[in-house]
């Protein structure tokens, strides 16, 4: 229990709580480990809890903390230790030095075994790394090997789920916003006080007095429940810096998608959305919205002919709806005037 495993298998016939499906890469959290062999998990990202058959659990689930470096894409750590030996490749050495916020660090095997048993002068650390990053797993050259990792690592199907699984653990795990509530009270008070009946041997005045006091209660507490958070928030202010960080990428990545289609104008979205119109807030909002739409396909990885179907996975749906209403409405608001020549149909089911 409390263990923290991923699954290797896709299998839609496994329902979380929240509607969701258990997919290869998964990470989960142990609540509970049942006689047959069976566990119940909680989804790391909070999209729900569901129990993994014991036949699952035995050949499609692995413990997190130590997994491939393929597996290890798009994860992101506190920690994180890569072990190396005279067949890593460059692209795994990038990806397994680069998955902790706080610190990487690198395992070095420098013995090795020979079949014909031969004297052999053991490699250093530093050879084994230095053959490494010269070790190109494809026929790519360095340039375009840095390219695909960054761009990678700046695609939302990697800055999403990463941004979701940090809103999911500072949703579990810091105290609650009272602001609005203090202010709601602040209110509520001066009112009272500004029409409190005077007198405080009156019947009227102990009763206003009681009120006032109960507040000051109320507000007390409310304001030690704010002064944990704050405390909360000060002692994970790298974490909230990183999930800002984060926010910010995904914000950057959208806008850039947007962008790039406005330029490339590629024939699924002018089906979508017609052509850029001409004026500045039209081609505004026209670029806006191909932005929503490529920020969709990137994120869950939909080719433009599947953008009809609907999916099955609760948090997907959801973000499908809303892409798919707002180009439907803009469709219909332009469409008294569209005079380019463009069937704007959706070919979505509404």
């Amino acid at each position: 229990m409390g263990d923290e495993i991923i699954t290797t298998r896709n299998d839609r016939g496994l329902l979380t709580t929240a509607s969701g499906w258990v997919r290869n890469g998964d990470r989960w959290h142990v609540r509970a480990r049942h006689p047959d062999g069976s566990l119940a998990v909680d989804d790391a990202a909070g999209r729900g809890r569901l129990t993994l058959p014991a036949g699952y659990v035995t050949d499609h689930v692995t413990l997190a903390y130590a997994v491939t470096v393929h597996k290890a894409q798009g994860v992101t750590v506190d920690r994180a230790v890569v072990v190396a030996d005279d067949s890593l490749s460059a692209e795994a050495l990038y990806v397994g030095m680069t998955r902790g916020r706080r610190s990487n660090t690198a395992l070095v095997i420098t013995d090795a075994l020979h079949s014909d048993h031969t004297p052999f002068k053991p490699m250093s650390a530093r050879d084994v790394l230095v053959s490494a990053l010269q070790r190109v797993a494809s026929e790519q050259s360095a340039i375009d090997t840095l390219r695909h990792s960054l761009a990678a690592s700046e695609s939302l199907a990697v800055l999403k789920p990463r941004l979701a699984n940090i809103d999911a653990q500072v949703a579990q795990y810091c105290p609650p916003d009272h602001t609005g509530e203090l202010e709601a009270l602040a209110i509520r008070r001066a009112h009272i006080e500004r029409h409190a009946r005077p007198g405080r041997l009156t019947r009227a005045g102990r009763d206003d007095r009681r009120r006032l006091d109960a507040l000051d209660e109320c507000r007390h507490e409310l304001e030690a429940a704010q002064q944990r958070r704050d405390e909360w928030r000060a002692d994970h202010a790298d974490t909230l810096r990183y999930r800002d960080e984060i926010a910010g990428q995904v914000v950057a990545r959208g806008t850039a998608l947007g962008v790039t289609a406005a330029v490339d104008q590629p024939g699924h979205l002018l089906h979508l959305l017609g052509r850029p119109p001409d004026d500045e807030p039209g081609r505004a909002r026209w670029t806006q919205l191909a932005g929503q739409v490529e920020a969709y396909r990137e994120e869950w990885n939909v080719e433009p002919a599947q953008l009809h179907a609907r999916p099955l996975d609760s948090t997907q749906h959801r973000q499908w709806e809303t892409v798919t209403a707002t180009i439907e409405a803009e469709s219909r608001l332009a469409a008294t005037n569209c005079d380019q020549g463009f069937d704007r149909g959706l070919g979505i089911e509404l």
